[in-house]
């Protein structure tokens, strides 16, 4: 049974693994970001475990559910805000989080703002190998470039948040953070969705920020359904900027495969294409 887990998980994430290679650089860092985030440990007292989560037999979806908006996707527990986005008319929900003895009010869900579609920005979990899966606006937003960002994508009284500020929000979930401020150990659960994500839900979504699996999209390829990553607006030269990836992370430990929710900061080519969750200002 141990051996037929292994190729049956092995083969799940083979068939779920990007179209195409990214370049050499590309996999060195996103290899040392996934390596590391493999190691996230389990949650603070305040939260429930998720060290060591043993799934069944088989691959464990937290939902069945068909969503049709981010909105389904929220935690019915937590207190939301909204607002209208001016320039087109969609309502938002916004979520304050406790950070440091502050307070930052975020987006609960992904910028939907449609700015040059399909050369500056794109539906987001969809791809361009099958034209039956062009993305869903409502449920996953948009995934935009660098070079859209520049031009204010965030609605009037929001920003797009700093590497710093991302930062601080995964600290204030972390156990840890490794010394070079790339991995927060145990801080991911507490931030992603309940749903669509393949780990088990109860664990999921105690602040109600309800990060999905939106994908990304390179030059030549889009991944979808199994990650999130979000711009932040500072920059790491002039090809890169920095980033922050959530996935569910899995390794092997004595024959059985271990699944973690996981979080890292990274740093993505200006011409791909990530998500955007503005904060306020």
């Amino acid at each position: 049974m141990k051996l037929l887990l292994i190729l049956l998980s092995l083969l799940f994430f083979s068939g779920c693994g990007d179209s195409t290679s990214a370049s050499s650089q590309d996999a060195s860092t996103e290899t040392v970001s996934s390596s590391s985030a493999l190691s996230e440990k389990s949650s603070s007292s305040s939260k429930t475990s998720v060290d060591s989560i043993h799934l069944p037999d088989g691959i464990y979806s937290s939902s069945s559910l068909a969503l049709d908006s981010a909105w389904e996707a929220l935690n019915p527990d937590v207190q939301y805000d909204e607002f209208t986005d001016v320039r087109d008319g969609q309502v938002y929900k916004t979520i304050d989080i406790k950070v440091d003895g502050s307070v930052q009010t975020w987006m609960a869900q992904n910028l939907n703002y449609e700015y040059e579609d399909g050369k500056q920005s794109w539906c987001a979990n969809g791809t361009m190998y099958d034209t039956t899966l062009v993305g869903d606006c409502k449920l996953y937003g948009r995934i935009y470039t660098f070079a859209s960002l520049a031009q204010g994508i965030c609605p009037e009284g929001f920003h797009l948040p700093s590497e710093d500020e991302f930062s601080l929000l995964c600290k204030t979930f972390a156990d840890s953070v490794d010394a070079d401020g790339w991995t927060f150990y145990g801080a991911a659960a507490s931030l992603m969705a309940d749903v669509e994500w393949n780990f088990p839900s109860e664990i999921l979504n105690t602040t109600g920020f309800s990060v999905l699996p939106a994908g990304s999209r390179r030059t030549t390829s889009f991944t979808y359904g199994k990650r999130a990553s979000f711009w932040t607006s500072t920059e790491q030269d002039n090809y890169r900027a920095y980033d922050f990836v959530f996935a569910v992370e899995w390794s092997q430990v004595d024959d059985e495969i271990v699944y973690s929710p996981a979080v890292w900061k990274s740093n993505e080519k200006r011409d791909a294409a990530l998500s955007v969750r503005c904060i306020k200002d």
